[in-house]
Formats: C-alpha cells, sequence, structure tokens
C-alpha cells in the first residue's frame, strides 16, 4: 500500500522525496524495498500494520502459561527451568522467550511465588576521631620461596591511626585463625575491657527465671539514667550498703513487687559471678524457708592479732567466707533490715539478729569483691581467661 501511495503521488507530479518524507521514510529506504528481489516488501516500518503470524499464540493459550507459572509447582522457578521440566514430561507450551515475552506482558517477570521485592539497605558508615574505635581486617597471599605456593597473611589495622594491631601468617584460610586474630589484638588493645557492672548485669541477663533487675545507684548518678533502659534504674542510694538495700526493696514494693518474692542482693562489684552459680543458688534456696546465700569454706589459716602479733590460730574447718547474691523472701528481708539497723555489712548479718539461719550454697573462690587496686588486674586476668575458653576450639 505505501509503495501504491507513492507512485500515485509521483504520478500526480509529486517528487519521490517529498512523497516518501510524508509517509516518514526515506527515499533509500522505499528504493531498497522496491529493488529487485524485494518486490513483495510493502510496508516496513516497525509501526506498520501487520498480519499476525500463523504461530502466534491465542488469548486462551496465554491464559494457559500464567496459569501455569503460577502454579503452586512453578510459581517461585523461572522459564529457564519451567520449560525444561514440562519437556521431560514430554509437554511442551512456548519457547523460553515465549514465557519471558508472556510475563513481561503481564508484569510478572520480576517477582512471582514466594520471591520479595528488593529492600533498599542504607549503607553502614562508620566514623573514628581516635584510635581503637574503627578497625578494618583483610587476608592477603604472601609469597613464599617455593615458586607458585603462597601463605595467607591476616591483618587487623586501625582505621584511624593505621596501626597494624595484629598480624599472623597461616598455611591455610580460615575463620578460626581470623577470630583468634581478632580476639588477640583485642586482648592487646583493651578494648574488650568494660565497665565492671556490665560483666556482672551479664552475667544476670543470662538467668531466664530472674524476673527483673533493679540497680540502686545515687540521686546524682547519669550513666545508669541513660545507658540502661531495659534495667530498673533506683536513684535512692544511701550512705551505707544496708540503707541503699534497704531503699532498693522499698523501691521494688513500689513497683508491683510482693512481699513473697524471693530477692537477690548482689555487690555490682563482684563481676565474676556466673549464671551457673545464680542458678545453683536459686535451685539451693527456692525450697528452704528462710533463704541462703553463696559463700566459699575459708581455705587459708586463720589467725587472731593483738599488737601486730599472731595471738591465737582459730579453728577454720567451721568458717565460710560470705559472698553475693544474697537470696530471701522480700518482705521478710525489709523487716530485718528495719530491726538491724544499718551497721549490717549483709543481708545475712540481718536475717541472722532475727534468730533465723540462711542456707550456705558453696560458690567459688572467683566471685571475690573488687575492693583494692590489685584486685582490677585479677579481674581481668580471669576475665581474659574466660575469653580464651569461650573461643578455643
Amino acid at each position: 500500500m505505501v509503495k501504491a501511495l507513492i507512485e500515485d503521488a509521483v504520478g500526480s507530479g509529486c517528487r519521490r522525496a517529498l512523497a516518501c518524507e510524508t509517509l516518514e521514510i526515506s527515499l533509500r529506504t522505499y528504493q531498497r524495498w522496491t529493488r529487485e528481489g524485494n518486490a513483495g516488501k510493502e510496508d516496513g516500518r516497525k509501526n506498520a500494520s501487520r498480519v499476525a503470524p500463523a504461530n502466534k499464540l491465542s488469548d486462551e493459550e496465554r491464559m494457559r502459561i500464567l496459569a501455569l507459572v503460577n502454579s503452586a509447582e512453578f510459581a517461585s522457578q523461572p522459564p529457564s527451568q519451567i520449560v525444561p521440566t514440562l519437556v521431560d514430561r514430554g509437554e511442551y507450551l512456548a519457547s523460553e522467550s515465549t514465557f519471558y515475552r508472556v510475563l513481561k506482558t503481564a508484569n510478572q517477570n520480576v517477582r512471582r511465588g514466594r520471591t520479595k521485592a528488593p529492600k533498599r539497605r542504607v549503607l553502614t558508615t562508620h566514623r573514628a576521631d581516635s584510635p581503637n574505635q574503627v578497625w578494618c581486617w583483610d587476608i592477603t597471599w604472601l609469597p613464599s620461596t617455593v615458586k607458585g605456593r603462597f601463605f595467607y597473611w591476616y591483618m587487623v589495622k586501625d582505621v584511624y591511626s593505621r596501626k597494624l594491631v595484629a598480624n599472623e601468617v597461616h598455611e591455610v584460610e580460615c575463620a578460626e585463625h581470623a577470630c583468634e586474630l581478632l580476639r588477640k589484638g583485642c586482648l592487646r588493645e583493651h578494648t574488650a575491657g568494660r565497665p565492671l557492672v556490665l560483666h556482672t548485669l551479664a552475667a544476670f541477663a543470662a538467668v531466664p527465671r530472674i524476673c527483673q533487675t533493679a540497680i540502686v545507684v545515687a540521686s546524682d548518678d547519669e550513666f545508669f539514667q541513660s545507658h540502661f533502659a531495659s534495667f530498673l534504674i533506683a536513684d535512692c542510694g544511701g550512705p551505707t550498703r544496708a540503707s541503699s538495700v534497704f531503699n532498693g526493696l522499698v523501691f521494688l514494693l513500689q513497683c508491683g513487687a510482693e512481699p513473697d518474692d524471693w530477692v537477690l542482693v548482689h555487690d555490682a562489684a563482684r563481676c565474676l559471678i556466673t549464671p551457673a552459680q545464680i542458678n545453683a543458688l536459686i535451685d539451693a534456696c527456692a525450697g528452704d524457708a528462710v533463704g541462703g546465700l553463696l559463700a566459699h569454706k575459708l581455705p587459708d589459716t586463720l589467725k587472731s592479732e593483738v599488737g601486730g602479733r599472731v595471738a591465737a590460730t582459730l579453728e577454720r574447718s567451721d568458717k565460710w567466707l560470705a559472698q553475693t547474691p544474697q537470696m530471701f523472701r522480700l518482705g521478710a528481708l525489709i523487716e530485718a533490715l528495719q530491726q538491724a539497723g544499718d551497721q549490717v555489712t549483709d543481708e545475712s548479718s540481718a536475717m541472722e539478729q532475727m534468730g533465723l539461719q540462711p542456707l550456705l550454697v558453696p560458690g567459688s573462690a572467683q566471685n571475690f569483691k573488687v575492693t583494692y587496686p590489685e584486685d582490677f588486674a585479677l579481674a581481668e586476668a580471669v576475665l581474659n581467661a574466660r575469653i580464651m575458653l569461650r573461643h578455643r576450639p
């Protein structure tokens, strides 16, 4: 039809080039269509109306393809897997490219079945203003003296100071070597250190039977108020240990605790307490009428002193070192502390003054109270040793 229109226009006196331009084709294109060998080519434009090919899919066949790809069996598979599966069964609906074209037309060529839409994730950015804030690490090949053989160089580098924090050479590449190297770097740079109370709270948080933990602090304390939203903060600390414990117990009553509830009182400075020791105390005292405390049987010889000299050697077989936590009923402990006053140094002493005999539950020598400067070094050594045991293969 295009050829007929152009020839009609030329016969009427129009220039062939202007007729081709009106139909949005070039003169060269028209010449290519009319040259020998292309006699049957009427209209080659992309937007031209053409006769549908004999093998074009019908609407029923397209709906059958869409139903198939959305079935439970094939909903999560691409056409590159669906078509071979059908062929293995002796079935053929269409080619893979036809499947893709049908899916594209139906806007189903992106997500079907269990496939989820992609999520836009914000890249995490770390900024270092001083050493030991951000580290980077890598594993690279290290040439050996033998041609073609390489070792693996593990390295940890501080981003701010560019200091090589730790590095080791191994014959194989594995995650265990990288984990051990990072642990050594943390110990060497003292980045694994945390406030003592964090180690204490971590131990109690690992005991699911404890319903809630309250921290008794001074009224002007700001550290706990801003860092421990998951714990109850009782800013009612008193001038003595006994008054702080008493105020904390009253605080628990105000928060909804009952007088018959068990309460465990612990010194935050005993940072080496373990979940196993806490569970042992709960198991031993849960069925006891009074309650009890962790204690360590005295291992050393005990002396009494007069004027700086030994006055006598005391019998040690019945001597125990009182530790914490100490576990008693909330109401009974409040009553005992009210009667005992501020002079008692632990909760068991207050209960004893009421004529009760708390249960002694064997503890551990490591559950000591960090009091003197040298105690910090010992506590750090114990914590580092525990870290090494946890990461030992």
